[in-house]
């Protein structure tokens, strides 16, 4: 971390730079894909058609795609809508049948936003009524809050939101 200056108003600019290698993609990996279990069950985690993530996971092992990227793209439908400005720090976490796959999206203090391809085989999980959908974890209230599906876009935007944003 940087210290770049103080201000008039006594706060302090600072630039942190952080290192993105093949532990911050396996770490983002395992949380989508630890979130995909929870959702859908050990037994649906375990079908073959994920076992190019689980090795990615497991051994580092690479693949033909790129399994974890960096988005600039926010996760929230309102962040989009107000210039990828975020309206929280939570850790959120999606999961969305996107062009014959399921992929996940893992936003660390909504910052770092991932997107994990985890497999590309849409299996019959994306009219489950659990897939597409995501959860919010408020680190600081300890609050764990699922986010509900706004379409067309199929993103997620936790309920108290979109409820105000309807009155």
């Amino acid at each position: 971390m940087q210290k770049t200056g103080e201000r008039a108003d006594g706060t302090i600019r600072v630039t942190a730079f952080i290192k993105y290698d093949d532990v911050n993609r396996r770490l983002a990996a395992k949380i989508a894909f630890n979130y995909l279990a929870h959702q859908l069950g050990g037994a649906f985690a375990r079908k073959p058609v994920f076992d190019v993530i689980r090795r990615f996971i497991r051994y580092a092992e690479r693949s033909e795609e790129q399994l974890v990227r960096v988005s600039n793209d926010p996760v929230l439908q309102d962040e989009r809508d107000m210039g990828n400005w975020s309206t929280t720090d939570s850790h959120l976490v999606k999961i969305d049948g996107v062009g014959g796959g399921l992929v996940a999206s893992v936003s660390i203090f909504n910052l770092v936003h991932n997107q994990i391809l985890l497999s590309k085989t849409n299996p019959e999980v994306v009219h489950s009524g659990r897939i597409p959908g995501g959860h919010e974890f408020a680190w600081r209230s300890q609050k764990i809050r699922p986010m509900v599906v706004v379409q067309p876009d199929s993103l997620v935007q936790p309920p108290e939101l979109l409820g105000s944003k309807r009155r």
